[in-house]
């Protein structure tokens, strides 16, 4: 497992984005939030290089809803194919409960952070790596994908794709 260190509550903005840990993020709710530096962990490892993926364009190929949830799968321009996927839960915490729980399957974490909206903690985002036995049926992902996953306020929420460029793409342009 790669080694991670957690930034200390003084770094900088500039710093902690030359260390790959993003001040602006976005949830599926479709809000702008601010992410604070203070409990961001790592990879000691630079971010990849994902130029080509900034330029993939998603479009929606199947999407569901039931009761408390919603899924949709997306293609991109270059064929690849995720999942999102967003559920409602009762209370923050219950929706905190199904984000741990779906971390106790990670084979690592790649970034782990809190989420706030107006200086106030809403929610948290996490980017892990999970182990599929089998494809899926839709998006035939299998083996390790990466799955950025968040909670705001009662939602949990996430983005599962073959890589992190993938992923972290998705996120910047559907999620706006």
């Amino acid at each position: 497992m790669p080694s991670v260190r957690q930034l200390p509550l003084a770094i900088s903005k500039s710093v902690a984005m030359k260390r790959a840990c993003c001040l602006l993020g976005l949830l599926s709710a479709g809000l702008f939030v601010l992410v604070m530096p203070s409990q961001i962990i790592c990879q000691e490892k630079s971010k990849p290089k994902c130029a080509a993926e900034r330029k993939l364009k998603f479009v929606t190929i199947l999407s569901g809803h039931g009761k408390g949830s919603a899924t949709s799968f997306y293609e991109s321009s270059n064929g690849v194919k995720i999942e999102r996927t967003g559920e409602w839960y009762p209370s923050p915490a219950r929706a905190a409960e199904r984000l741990e729980a779906e971390l106790k399957d990670a084979v690592r974490i790649i970034e782990r952070r809190p989420v706030y909206e107006k200086r106030r903690k809403v929610g948290e985002r996490v980017m892990a790596v999970f182990t599929r036995n089998e494809a899926d049926p839709v998006t035939g992902l299998s083996g390790e994908v990466v799955r950025i996953m968040s909670t705001y306020e009662e939602v949990f929420s996430f983005i599962e794709a073959p890589t992190m460029c993938i992923a972290l793409a998705f996120e910047r342009q559907w999620e706006r």
